[in-house]
């Protein structure tokens, strides 16, 4: 076996290869993969690694012919080297979003949870991971071109609508088309006033549009097990005890929680017979905020104390607060601890 048969077995371990002679003179032709010439007589071009589109890290196989340069998918290049880039660019990238998937997930719901119980301070419970929806987090979401001058940040919305995978987001000018990991095309609307649209539970906030054609990639749990860390490791900040009173009584989905502790410690809010508003008693039924407008369109302070109030609620429902804590009451507690087993992801609801 001479050294010319020797390269093409070694070549032929990575791709498939096909050799020809050359028409009319000495020489072959060595094709690889699916037609790409690699070697014509006494030319030959070369393989090389080039900087990816849009995501400049995730490197792509070319081949230089002259002054040109032609990138080379892996499925058009066959052998070993089909199944490296195989690994590199699906399976491995898979594992990577539904970890991130598992850890967004329960980082989101904890901290979720944190804010609406009271911690040994007696204050309303702060952040255990690092905020999924922080800035730095939420743009670290949208890969986009070295030259781009779209600004763009994906959020968190909810966890049940989740999608793993990697999202495709081009802009004609007019409208946002988006392709979604499983290849489904959906024309997406962008809220005028907010500058953002939903899509899976995930909000899109676009600052500054991309140019018309440009390519941006919406990966929202590819990094999001690299991204979880600890924001406190002390355990008298855990928000054991649930701030929600007994004597809530609400049949609606509205959402009330507690964003600041001040003088205001027990307290009751109440939805009128019509729905359409709400006041704010003490519990001894004490009228501490006169009939609002329902729901509030920002939060509501009383005595120091704030709250949120979303809409959803039914007339006359009725939640109720204590912020004073108490021994031995980890009502919140057994909420977090019901994480590692209630059903939330891939559209399913707490039980």
């Amino acid at each position: 076996m001479d050294k010319h048969e020797l390269l093409i077995k070694e070549l032929s371990e990575y791709t498939k290869v096909t050799v020809t002679p050359k028409a009319e003179s000495e020489g072959f032709n060595v094709h690889i993969g699916n037609g790409h010439t690699l070697v014509s007589g006494t030319e030959a071009s070369q393989l090389k690694m080039i900087d990816g589109s849009p995501d400049v890290h995730q490197r792509r196989l070319a081949m230089v012919e002259g002054k040109g340069i032609k990138p080379i998918k892996a499925d058009d290049i066959g052998g070993k080297i089909e199944g490296m880039l195989d690994l590199r660019d699906k399976e491995i990238p898979f594992i990577m979003d539904e970890l991130g998937k598992l850890a967004t997930a329960f980082s989101f719901e904890v901290n979720k949870l944190q804010n609406q119980g009271l911690d040994l301070n007696g204050q309303v419970g702060a952040d255990i991971f690092v905020d999924v929806n922080s800035e730095v987090i939420a743009k670290s979401r949208v890969v986009t071109a070295p030259n781009s001058k779209a600004d763009m940040a994906v959020y968190i919305a909810d966890t049940s609508e989740l999608q793993g995978g990697e999202y495709e987001l081009r802009f004609d000018g007019n409208n946002y088309l988006v392709t979604k990991p499983n290849g489904e095309k959906q024309t997406v609307d962008v809220n005028v006033s907010s500058g953002a649209f939903y899509l899976d539970g995930m909000v899109v906030n676009i600052k500054n549009a991309p140019e018309v054609g440009e390519q941006v990639l919406l990966r929202p749990t590819r990094n999001g097990a690299a991204t979880m860390k600890m924001a406190t490791d002390d355990p008298k900040t855990i928000a054991a005890h649930s701030f929600e009173a007994s004597s809530t009584r609400a049949q609606g989905n509205a959402k009330f929680t507690i964003l600041g502790a001040g003088q205001l410690r027990e307290f009751e809010v109440h939805v009128s017979p019509t729905g359409k508003e709400f006041a704010v008693t003490d519990k001894q039924g004490n009228v501490l905020l006169t009939p609002q407008l329902y729901p509030p369109t920002d939060p509501v302070t009383v005595l120091g104390t704030t709250f949120e109030l979303t809409d959803g609620a039914l007339p006359n429902d009725r939640f109720a607060a204590n912020l004073n804590p108490a021994p031995g009451d980890n009502g919140n507690l057994r909420k977090m601890i019901n994480i590692q087993t209630d059903k939330t992801l891939n559209g399913a609801t707490r039980r």
